[in-house]
Order: structure tokens, then sequence, then C-alpha cells
């Protein structure tokens, strides 16, 4: 699973590696939070 989703990663310079790859994990971080609250919302509703 990890290394499909760094696979799917476009390589490009190094000096734009970086800030990507920091945006895609806050958007991976915002999806999975989510996710899980969504979960948690139905479990106890």
């Amino acid at each position: 699973m990890k290394s499909e989703l760094y696979r799917s990663i476009p390589r490009c310079g190094n000096y734009h590696r970086p800030r990507f790859y920091e945006q895609f994990l806050k958007l991976w971080e915002l999806i999975l939070l989510e996710n899980s609250f969504s979960f948690y919302y139905a479990e106890f509703m």
C-alpha cells in the first residue's frame, strides 16, 4: 500500500519534491482524519 502511494508521486526535481511531498502528506492526513471521523460517527448513531 505504502509503496504504491509513493510510486504515484511524480518524480520531479529534488528542489520541488519535499514541498510536494509535504502537501501530499497533509492531504493524506486530512483524508484519514475525515474517514475515521465519519466511521466514528456512523458507529455511535
